[in-house]
């Protein structure tokens, strides 16, 4: 929590002023624990479809990276699916994605359980528009014709997708790309 809580501080500070050392600190600081903890406890759905996408790009080069060859960064490929994913999960957990959206910021007075899946997608999308972020998968040169392949690219990756806290069948992967496409 106090990872998200440093980057509901300081992440957008740290994004639009490169010279601001306090925030890019913070945030240093924030990646570190964030790093512990899924030392921890790992990751899941948004990180196991994030290895697929980076695999299939084809054109797209991650801002300020070499831009040699096609390359999207692994942290832009987690947060682009990841509203996507929230949304799905948040019934199995509501209560932590209520908690998690409030620590990165988000106001939750008076957000019911059902409402927790959304408030956390858009917490989350406000930090994508605010980094200039592509709206999804789409900005990165992604189509529905694509969504096969990146289920495929994504079921062999069990080891982290069965750690969500709500399974996800191929099916259920195929929805989770498609809602990744655009967000805005």
């Amino acid at each position: 929590f106090e990872a998200l809580r440093l980057i509901g501080q300081y992440f957008v500070r740290a994004v639009q002023d490169p010279s601001d050392t306090e925030a890019r600190s913070e945030m240093m600081y924030a990646a570190t624990l964030a790093g512990i903890a899924f030392g921890n406890a790992g990751c899941h759905l948004s990180h196991g479809m994030s290895y697929a996408v980076s695999g299939l790009v084809r054109e797209f080069r991650t801002p300020d990276y070499p831009q040699e060859e096609a390359f999207i960064a692994h942290g832009m490929s987690v947060i682009l699916n990841a509203p996507s994913v929230y949304r799905y999960t948040a019934s199995a957990c509501p209560e932590r994605q209520l908690d998690g959206a409030r620590t990165l910021g988000a106001e939750v007075r008076g957000a019911l359980p059902a409402d927790a899946g959304e408030v956390l997608a858009n917490t989350l999308i406000g930090f994508m528009q605010a980094a200039r972020f592509p709206s999804g998968l789409g900005g990165l040169g992604f189509s529905a014709a694509d969504v096969p392949k990146l289920v495929e690219g994504t079921l062999p990756q069990q080891r982290v997708i069965s750690n969500a806290p709500r399974q996800a069948s191929r099916d259920d992967l195929h929805q989770l790309f498609s809602g990744a496409m655009a967000y805005w």
